[in-house]
């Protein structure tokens, strides 16, 4: 058999196109998939090293799943089942405090969602509810109301709004509109 330069050309151009397949459906497949490997291999060891941290040297996993469950409890408990509780333990904190209540409105509840999805925990579904509060008071009753709903309010509140303007009586007033966010865990079998 003679080889020509043909040949020489052919057998180039065939090798040229087996390597060319190789490198498109054999090579880069396997590379991608070796670096999606990595990369998972890499948040798995972050991961880790972040559990590691939490844990001191020589302590007992066993003791920190008991602290952190405890931790989880007590926060737990900052979200009320009833909106009721919440209305009487802010009605009855500005009643210790000497401010006139003119009005506690709560609007209707809503299911709080976090990136589109409702939120549950331990099997109950968390709700937002939207309470405006009305009130008459002095300026320092204000501020320790203020202050009490953040140090002292047994449950995980926020202000959305607030707005108030100084009343014409001697001394002067405030009259107060406030706006809070209440989060209830309720049971999903209501």
């Amino acid at each position: 058999m003679k080889i020509t330069q043909k040949t020489i050309w052919a057998s180039a151009v065939m090798l040229c196109v087996i390597f060319a397949v190789f490198i498109l459906f054999v090579y880069n497949p396997s590379k991608r998939q070796l670096q999606a490997c990595k990369a998972e291999y890499s948040n798995i060891r972050d991961e880790m090293d972040r559990i590691e941290k939490t844990i001191a040297p020589g302590e007992n996993i066993d003791d920190v799943m008991d602290r952190c469950y405890k931790k989880y409890k007590g926060l737990s408990a900052r979200f009320p089942s009833q909106e009721e509780t919440v209305l009487e333990q802010l009605s009855s904190m500005a009643k210790d405090l000497g401010i006139n209540l003119d009005s506690v409105r709560p609007d209707r509840k809503s299911v709080y969602l976090k990136d589109g999805v409702p939120v549950v925990i331990d099997g109950l579904h968390c709700d937002e509810l939207q309470i405006t509060v009305n009130f008459t008071s002095d300026y320092i009753s204000f501020g320790k109301y203020l202050e009490a709903m953040r140090r002292d309010f047994p449950y995980l509140l926020t202000v959305q709004s607030m707005a108030m303007h100084a009343t014409a009586d001697q001394p002067p007033k405030i009259s107060a509109a406030l706006g809070v966010k209440i989060y209830l865990l309720e049971s999903e079998n209501k």
